[in-house]
């Protein structure tokens, strides 16, 4: 019972970081060192053979979440400018690799390399310049932040 405890503090910790609006404006934010420990919880839960219910690739998947979060926190605030973490979607980086997927690969689910290289610059060049329908946040990013993602 104590490890589920455990388990749903730590998730209630993760879903609360970003869920905050409030900007990270310092590489001394505490969130930075709450991510850093959930993230250490969860390489730590996954080692524990036998002892969890979550698939390698679901905690690999929160690893990378979490990771790559920071990572991106870290180039954002070393040019000077300030993260929400409460606004940071996945949304264009998604409808990139659905494109390579769907649109330039038909059923080839996991391109390899070779293949993916091809088709790359085909859909960076055929890219709508605005996109039709419903748009979030990440849609009215200017071309500088569209970098990030």
């Amino acid at each position: 019972m104590n490890a589920v405890i455990a388990l749903l503090e730590q998730t209630s910790r993760l879903i609360s970081t970003f869920n905050n609006k409030k900007s990270i404006k310092t590489k001394a934010d505490p969130r930075l060192n709450t991510l850093k420990e959930i993230s250490s919880y969860f390489a730590t839960f996954g080692s524990q053979p036998g002892k969890n219910s979550f698939t390698k690739q679901c905690l690999q998947d929160l690893q990378c979440c979490i990771t790559g979060t920071l990572e991106l926190i870290d180039r954002i605030l070393s040019r000077g400018e300030v993260v929400n973490l409460g606004y940071i979607n996945s949304d264009v980086v998604e409808n990139h690799f659905c494109q390579v997927r769907t649109l330039y690969n038909g059923a080839n689910n996991n391109p390899n390399y070779y293949t993916y290289r091809y088709i790359q610059n085909s859909v960076v060049i055929t890219q709508p310049k605005s996109l039709p329908g419903k748009r979030n946040a990440s849609t009215y990013l200017s071309p500088a932040k569209r970098k990030l993602c």
